[in-house]
């Protein structure tokens, strides 16, 4: 029975799914989606004025992903901050922290669209924090006025924080950012200021691309005790999870240097 259990366990390590992604964290808007976030100002829908969720479709554009997407239309709605003028209108991700030890690759990823080509005055921005950092571009929370003092309010000559290209009118476009390996947190600010133009954001994710990420191989195994047993693998074992049929796992415990499980 013994030898069986440890069939078992060799088995679930070595077939455990190879994905090309590792989720972390996911929001798409959808009622399910887990990766919280808070918004400036308040979503609101005044007219032809919207900074909310839309559920379906938008003047012909659908979501990249699901059911809804953030739409983003025409940001001079009076009295929300500065009234009947143009200012960043964002969301902020709630901070990530990154599972260690892991693979590399981390990357971040979105979607987002412009339905009306942005003009000279009009901007679609993201910013990423890392670690300790939490001092946000001051831009965020000030007025615009014309394409100069809107294009300078987010500092993008810093690393990690730019105005997204302009000059996209087909569809949703990805947006993938390969993210430092070495980060243990992870925060995101994007945002939007504009005027009687039109932009959506979708399927925001965070993850390791493993690529060619393959599960360890467990190379060798022996009985500990009555109710433990160890399994030994030919490289650091991240997060695992077992289950086998007709058996009751309570705890797994990792050697310092990840490669042996008890």
């Amino acid at each position: 029975m013994k030898r069986l259990l440890l069939t078992g366990l060799a088995i679930f390590f070595a077939f455990s799914a190879c994905f090309a992604q590792i989720p972390i964290a996911a929001q798409g808007f959808e009622s399910d989606d887990t990766w919280l976030y808070s918004s400036y100002p308040d979503f609101y829908t005044q007219g032809s004025d919207i900074f909310n969720i839309n559920v379906g479709d938008y003047s012909g554009q659908s979501p990249a992903e699901g059911n809804s997407f953030l739409l983003l239309r025409d940001l001079t709605a009076e009295g929300n901050i500065f009234q009947d003028t143009m200012y960043y209108h964002y969301v902020t991700f709630d901070p990530i922290y990154i599972p260690t030890p892991h693979p590399s690759d981390l990357k971040l990823s979105f979607k987002y669209y412009i339905g009306n080509k942005y003009e000279y005055a009009d901007f679609l921005t993201y910013e990423i924090l890392f670690d300790e950092n939490i001092e946000w571009s001051l831009g965020w929370n000030q007025q615009g006025v014309n394409s100069s003092t809107n294009g300078s309010l987010i500092d993008t000559s810093a690393e990690f924080t730019s105005h997204l290209p302009k000059d996209v009118t087909d569809g949703w476009v990805t947006q993938t950012l390969d993210l430092p390996d070495t980060v243990s947190l992870v925060r995101l600010r994007i945002g939007s200021i504009q005027n009687a133009d039109l932009a959506g954001l979708d399927d925001f994710s965070l993850f390791f691309d493993a690529g060619d990420f393959v599960a360890p191989n467990c190379v060798a195994s022996s009985v500990y005790s009555s109710n433990e047993i160890i399994l030994e693998f030919d490289e650091k074992i991240l997060q695992p999870t077992i289950s086998v049929e007709g058996y009751s796992v309570q705890d797994i415990t990792l050697s310092n240097d990840s490669t042996q499980a008890t």
